[in-house]
């Protein structure tokens, strides 16, 4: 396994300075997040971008996006395909092969059968697999929260599972696994279809409840991430480990300390 830095940790840091703090830190990549590459793409930047990745040796684990993948109308679904086909070009150009489409939130009153839910996404993603080449993986990622379209493990892999295409698989992450109450015991169940994994650590309190603004630095909150750890080693994931913390208290801190605290987490829990 391979260590990796997600850019939303650093929220508020500017590309080139990610780049530059991650290698820095010692980690072998970072994911690029989709609001952060689009402008410099828009900007015509991505040369500077891929050479800024190649300056520093740095590997990309992944561009995140597009969010949301499913439950689109025509118009937006077609506009989301125009979206994924520039961050796929992003991950050609910066060494990645993976692209992380995260599924839709819906109204908390939604009264929409599950079984038309897993329909349309497989459906949408197919035309994302399309639309992106079959060199690009997609690593679906789900949200534990009550309000996602697909909100567990279970529900993530039936959805891989009817798509039923080589290159369509999932990212897990820890938080989301936590609060959706989705065993780690259940990433046996994944095999190749694991592409890439997000760790994190959260505070206490009812998972229900809980936010991506609660998760904290590895080791200082409640997830049982050996237990994870072990999981993903029986699973024989031999991906990246990225470190996802969506807390905006530590995008005001001093972005090195937290890429460098977050990095010594990775190396002592998950031994990379």
């Amino acid at each position: 396994m391979r260590s990796s830095l997600n850019q939303d940790t650093l929220k508020k840091t500017a590309t080139g300075d990610v780049i530059r703090i991650a290698k820095e830190t010692g980690y072998n990549a970072i994911e690029f997040a989709q609001d952060k590459v689009e402008p410099v793409v828009a900007e015509g930047g991505l040369d500077g971008l891929v050479q800024m990745v190649r300056d520093h040796g740095m590997g990309v684990a992944s561009v995140q996006g597009p969010e949301p993948f499913n439950l689109l109308s025509e118009h937006d679904f077609e506009t989301m395909l125009k979206r994924a086909k520039v961050l796929a070009d992003v991950a050609r150009r910066t060494g990645a092969d993976t692209l992380v489409p995260v599924a839709a939130m819906v109204a908390k009153d939604s009264s929409l059968p599950w079984e038309k839910v897993l329909r349309s996404s497989a459906e949408s993603l197919r035309g994302l697999a399309r639309a992106c080449g079959e060199d690009i993986r997609l690593g679906v990622e789900f949200l534990g929260f009550a309000n996602c379209s697909i909100n567990t493990l279970d529900q993530a892999v039936r959805l891989v599972e009817e798509v039923n295409l080589p290159n369509v698989g999932l990212t897990v992450d820890t938080f989301h696994m936590y609060v959706s109450n989705s065993p780690a015991s259940g990433l046996g169940r994944l095999g190749h279809k694991l592409f890439l994994v997000h760790v994190n650590d959260s505070e206490p309190g009812d998972p229900r409840k809980l936010s991506d603004s609660n998760r904290v630095f590895l080791g200082e909150g409640v997830l049982r991430l050996k237990e994870f750890r072990d999981a993903m080693v029986s699973a024989s994931y031999e991906g990246y480990v990225s470190l996802e913390l969506l807390r905006p208290e530590y995008w005001e801190r001093d972005a090195k300390e937290v890429a460098q605290k977050g990095r010594e987490g990775l190396r002592a829990i998950f031994d990379v």
